[in-house]
């Protein structure tokens, strides 16, 4: 860019490029620059500045003078007063910058967009360099531009930011492009202790957690009996896709107890509710829990149907009541005085009923005849009639003992006098 240190040198160029011009220089141009003399450089550098200083005047002249396309006046008026040295007019060939702009376009593969982007920035910076004064106040009120600097990913974040595909409940080992086999699962929830049949369209062979099932079929049907992820496999040539299936199981816990003669019986977990059966009969459902008398001696099957949770095994308990009664007879009667076997006992306890019948087996006929234990027999008929002759009677005691099923003795005695 020409430095112009005289306003000669200016009125030289300026008449230069206006008279070489094909088109007339406007009216009003000349008269504002008049022939310059030496003593009056200083007013005709103050007449250029005024009529330069009008927009409307330098686009005209920028118009007419197209071979001056910027005429950079950069004057320094304030507090300089009639001392123009400081003036300064800078002229920037546009010729030289659009050169400079295709050097750069030509050679902008070679450069870094970075270095590009500072590099046009500081260029910009430098062709409109502001005032002193009007940069400190845009300083105040601008805030500096920050930087963008490209941030380079942690070896975590690229590990993190990885494309990966999880094995939910369908993975294919088959090689990269191979369409995944298709079979079908009767029942991909199934609990445990259940049948399920898997089949495909085409025969192969077919694996249940690594076990071998069966090979070359299309269709079979295997039992699940392993809690959680079960691993079902088919594999027909190179390819070998697999179903994670999640086998379902719970339990269920019998607790019994008695209060007031009763079993109770109830389960652990108190959110199951269940059909309840004893020895094979229904006691009560849709139950939390469930009571009733045992009075069967013997052994009972108490079972629970849980039938809120289909995967909940049925649960049972065996109990065994015991006897509560008991009964005690003899075979001799002898009525002697000796206070011993004097009358004919039964010792019976615990019994819901009881009877007892005396015969004379010669004529088979009864000669006593009792529902109380307590009522004894003497020798007599019927206790209060004639004596019965020594020998041998049949005692048919009939009772029921609590819990136990009726009963019937037949027992041979033997009368015995003195």
């Amino acid at each position: 860019m020409k430095k112009i240190d005289k306003i000669s040198d200016f009125e030289h160029l300026f008449k230069k490029e206006m008279n070489g011009h094909s088109t007339p220089p406007p009216a009003d141009a000349w008269a504002n620059v008049a022939a310059s003399t030496a003593g009056q450089s200083a007013g005709i550098l103050s007449q250029a500045s005024s009529f330069l200083g009008s927009a409307s005047n330098a686009l005209k002249v920028a118009l007419f003078a197209g071979g001056i396309a910027t005429i950079g006046i950069v004057i320094y008026s304030e507090n300089v007063g009639s001392d123009v040295s400081t003036a300064t007019t800078e002229i920037t060939n546009p010729a030289v910058k659009k050169e400079q702009k295709r050097e750069q376009a030509q050679g902008l593969h070679k450069v870094d967009l970075t270095t590009l982007k500072q590099n046009t920035q500081d260029t910009q910076d430098k062709s409109t360099k502001p005032s002193p004064k009007r940069n400190i106040e845009n300083a105040a009120k601008t805030p500096t531009p920050k930087t963008e600097v490209p941030k380079i990913p942690t070896k975590q974040e690229v590990t993190a930011n990885k494309i990966s595909v999880p094995i939910a409940d369908e993975t294919n080992e088959a090689l990269a492009g191979t369409k995944p086999l298709y079979f079908e699962i009767s029942n991909p929830k199934p609990c445990m202790g259940d049948k399920i049949t898997l089949q495909s369209q085409k025969a192969g062979s077919w694996y249940q957690d690594s076990e071998l099932l069966a090979t070359d079929v299309k269709i079979i049907t295997t039992t699940v009996t392993k809690k959680g992820a079960t691993v079902l496999s088919l594999i027909i040539e190179d390819t070998k896709t697999s179903k994670i299936i999640d086998v379902q199981s719970s339990e269920a816990q019998i607790v019994s107890a008695t209060q007031d003669g009763k079993y109770l019986f109830s389960l652990s977990d108190k959110n199951q509710i269940a059909n309840w059966y004893i020895d094979s009969k229904l006691l009560a459902t849709n139950a939390k829990e469930c009571s009733t008398t045992l009075n069967n001696v013997g052994q009972h099957n108490i079972r629970a149907v849980v039938i809120n949770n289909p995967c909940t095994a049925p649960t049972s308990i065996t109990l065994e009541t015991k006897p509560v009664g008991k009964i005690t007879t003899y075979d001799i009667i002898t009525i002697d005085g000796d206070g011993k076997n004097d009358e004919y006992a039964v010792e019976i306890e615990g019994y819901e009923n009881y009877s007892i019948q005396i015969f004379d087996p010669t004529t088979n006929t009864e000669v006593f005849y009792t529902k109380d234990p307590v009522n004894m027999w003497n020798g007599r008929r019927y206790n209060d009639g004639v004596e019965c002759p020594a020998g041998s009677y049949v005692a048919k005691i009939s009772y029921t003992l609590i819990g136990e099923a009726p009963t019937t003795k037949n027992i041979k005695l033997t009368l015995k006098r003195p």
